[in-house]
């Protein structure tokens, strides 16, 4: 018995599911009707990056310059001749014989002859170089050589060189990304043999610091109309939004512009962008690289100003080297009119114009960590949708992060660093495992670890995890030989040990006040006190390890939002990784701007901070909507990272819980979506209604625990009337937590504040009825007895005792709302 539509009486054609494999990056993707993604799998893979973090281009401390100033300039080098000599910057990476190796570098020419990128390896017999030269002036070309270490007996030195060519002083170039992989033979003849493109090695051998896996996936769909509406536009004043599609300017100034977010494209690529223009403004756009700075403006049409309603607009070819457009709407020094309205922004793919419709977005993410074997991608992690619609892991690799959760002991101490060791108990010893430390650096895997520096070792047939440690890191001297768990937690933690009124850079040796201080993005030491820190130090990485399982195991992913679709016709289709789903957070208020912000440490405060440094955020979220009251701003100066994002006083809701979804700076690797494309007519009935059914039930779960299923977690909530947290590094943050039997518990500490309400528990945090509870509080002096006074409104207060110090620990309650 054939399907019928609702109307009429020609049965549906069966459609098959339409294959599809969505690579990294972005790219367009034709729908013949309205369809589902239905994902198949998501390989994972690792690579490792041998000069580890040296390679982001960021710090020169690590590189020697020879006749040559080296300065940083946009998060890249800057190579300088400072005489009529060619003259060079070095590191060096540890090689070893036997291997393929390929050396990737992005590299801009700035005025001299070329710019070189080489690998020097030096033997018995000499040095041998492997050289890669970039002439281009206009933007940073992806440049790589590949070599290998095949037959040599032993290597006395390997180093990254990138040599200034042209002998005149004056003379400069720039670099970033350095990266130095090992590969295999297959891999080794593919690259030698054919002359990949820079964005073709680019995708093959991106850029990472240290060892990086598929971290987040996550596939992005635009549909139907590319530009954002004018809500979530970059506006000033005079720019008042009337509708999602509809701008007023109304100003005398010129000069007065809104601009879109960012929109992710590749070369070659196509748009056409049109408005309807009531006045004479001006349709621009502009492109910008891939480190987000711009590179040209180019203007499309301008309004008559003599009639209503014209529709303007021209064509966008996306030249080499261009990663983002944005398009730009306003009025310019040449405008007469003060009120100009613009309508209905359309940007389509393709050299034609097309009929406005509304942008509609959909998103697949995971949070997730997807290994493989470095060298060749083998043994590699797969994510898949299980037969109850969520996502699952066969992971073959099992990793594990250096945070609070393991208990350390020192084994051995020697000249200059000491051996620290954990139980791991997994019953063998892996044959591939992998160490790498916060600064990128690979530790050695062998069985005589404590014989040497940085090297490791899983031993005893699994039962125990040995590291040593250089004093340079840790700070315990030679003569200081046996750290506690906590000293040793506090340096795997970012923290040195030192003596307390000298110099963090001279070791402990046992005599003196131990101090502990950490190194700041600008080298310097900072010193937390003479408490041992128990939080990781700011903008800390853990150690990370990582080795193969000795047989698969079934993982559930406990962090996601489904539910991609792509929308007949052309859908621009993005794949990438480093996705943060909802995160929650504790927006500050700045009473001076009477606005809240979230990531804006300048303005707001190092509590408004997200977990990772933000590259973009994508979206604020008030008890699971989409609050598009919040500006998204990009701005590094003012950010923790690339983008902040702010709300007037008037818009935010002190009830309410907020949550932010944003992508990570840090550069992680992606991976290809394979699935299919379930569509309309006979292929929705019969094959998406039973997958519906559980999707909609996945999804529904989601709405009913914030949109995300995770592990409970502290929230730290907004301090207000003067209340400041007190010494977070010993007492952590104050905040609040709900256990699985509806009990709310607190800790943290917190000071200065003038007597009265501290701050506001969300709807399902609050007790039932108001309730006190006696606290210790303290005058500087002595103790004195203090009280915090919980409502069934949600106001916690403070009404009596000292305001130096008050103490949230112990403080739990059954809620009741």
């Amino acid at each position: 018995m054939g399907l019928y539509p609702l109307q009429g009486g020609t049965p549906l054609v069966e459609k098959p599911p339409v294959s599809l494999e969505l690579k990294p990056g972005v790219q367009v993707v034709e729908a013949e009707e309205d369809s589902l993604f239905k994902l198949s799998g998501i390989q994972g893979r690792t690579l490792i990056n041998l000069l580890g973090n040296k390679g982001a281009c960021e710090a020169i401390t690590e590189w020697i310059p020879w006749q040559t100033i080296c300065t940083v300039e946009s998060a890249s080098f800057k190579v300088s001749l400072p005489s009529d000599a060619n003259g060079d910057i070095s590191t060096i990476v540890p090689l070893e014989v036997d291997k393929y190796y390929v050396l990737v570098g992005d590299v801009k020419n700035g005025n001299a002859e070329f710019i070189r990128l080489q690998t020097q390896i030096q033997t018995e017999l000499g040095s041998e170089w492997f050289a890669v030269d970039a002439t281009s002036t206009q933007d940073f070309q992806t440049v790589y050589s590949a070599f290998h270490t095949m037959g040599k007996k032993k290597i006395n030195f390997s180093g990254v060189h990138v040599t200034v060519y042209g002998a005149k002083s004056g003379m400069h170039g720039y670099v970033d990304h350095i990266r130095i992989y090992e590969i295999n033979s297959d891999q080794y003849q593919f690259v030698t043999e054919n002359k990949l493109q820079s964005e073709e090695i680019s995708r093959l051998y991106p850029f990472v610091n240290g060892m990086m896996n598929v971290l987040n996936p996550y596939q992005k769909v635009i549909s139907g109309n590319m530009c954002p509406s004018f809500v979530d536009w970059s506006r000033g004043l005079e720019n008042r939004v009337i509708s999602p599609y509809t701008l007023h300017i109304t100003s005398t100034l010129k000069s007065i512009f809104s601009v879109s977010p960012l929109i992710r494209v590749r070369a070659g690529q196509v748009f056409h962008f049109s408005c309807t223009v009531t006045g004479d403004g001006q349709l621009a756009y502009q492109t910008y690289n891939c480190k987000k700075q711009v590179l040209n403006s180019y203007q499309l049409g301008r309004g008559t100003g003599t009639s209503r309603d014209e529709v303007i607009g021209g064509t966008l070819t996306v030249t080499e080297g261009t990663h983002y457009i944005a398009v730009r709407v306003g009025k310019d020094v040449a405008a007469s009119s003060n009120k100009i309205e613009f309508m209905n922004p359309m940007l389509s793919y393709g050299s034609f114009a097309s009929t406005f419709c509304p942008q509609h977005q959909s998103i697949w993410a995971a949070e997730c960590s997807l290994a493989s074997y470095p060298v060749d991608g083998s043994s590699p992690d797969e994510l898949y949708i299980g037969n109850d619609g969520k996502p699952y892991v066969i992971e073959h690799w099992k990793k594990i992060v250096f945070d609070q959760a393991l208990s350390w002991f020192t084994s051995v101490s020697k000249t200059g660093y000491k051996e620290i060791g954990t139980a791991l108990n997994i019953g063998y010893r892996p044959t591939h495992a992998y160490l790498n430390r916060p600064d990128g650096l690979l530790l050695s895997y062998t069985p005589s670890a404590q014989e040497a520096v940085n090297c490791f070792d899983i031993a005893g047939n699994g039962v125990y995890l040995n590291l040593t440690i250089p004093n340079s890191l840790s700070g315990w001297g030679d003569n200081y030989s046996n750290p506690s768990k906590d000293e040793i937690m506090a340096c795997l933690l970012g923290y040195k040990m030192y003596v307390a009124g000298g110099s963090a850079n001279i070791d402990f040796n046992g005599v003196g006040t131990k101090a502990w201080a950490y190194h700041r993005t600008d080298g310097e030491w900072q010193d937390v006190g003479v408490n041992v820190p128990t939080v990781p130090a700011p903008e800390w990485t853990f150690f990370q390890l990582q080795y193969a399982k000795s047989s698969p195991t079934v993982e559930q992913i406990n962090c996601y939002e489904l539910g991609s679709k792509l929308m007949k016709g052309t859908n621009l289709v993005e794949i990438g990784s480093g996705i943060v789903i909802r995160e929650k957070v504790s927006p500050a208020y700045n009473s001076a701007l009477r606005t809240y912000g979230i990531n804006a440490p300048v303005a707001y405060g190092i509590d408004s901070i997200l977990k990772y440094k933000s590259n973009n955020i994508e979206g604020i979220y008030r008890n699971d909507s989409n609050d598009k009251n919040w500006f998204i701003i990009q701005d590094i100066t003012q950010s923790y990272g690339e983008s902040y994002a702010d709300i007037y006083e008037y818009h935010f809701d002190h009830n309410a819980e907020y949550r932010a979804t944003y992508l990570m700076t840090n550069p992680t690797l992606s991976s290809v979506f394979r699935g299919s494309l379930v569509t309309n007519l006979h292929g929705s009935v019969s094959r998406a209604n039973e997958w519906l059914s559980r999707v909609e039930k996945r999804l529904s779960i989601l709405e009913n625990n914030q949109s995300v299923r995770e592990a409970p977690h502290w929230i730290v909530p907004t301090l207000i009337n003067g209340w400041l947290a007190y010494n977070v590094n010993i007492y952590g943050a104050p905040s609040y937590f709900k256990d699985c039997n509806g009990i709310i518990r607190m800790k943290g500490a917190v000071k200065s504040g003038a007597f009265g309400e501290l701050f506001r528990l969300p709807k399902g945090y609050r007790p039932k009825n108001t309730i006190t509870i006696i606290l210790l509080s303290s005058n500087g002096v002595s103790d004195v007895v203090s009280g915090i006074d919980i409502s069934a409104e949600g106001k916690v207060s403070i009404n009596r005792g000292a305001s130096t110090f008050i103490s949230l620990n112990g403080v739990s309650f059954l809620t009741e709302q």
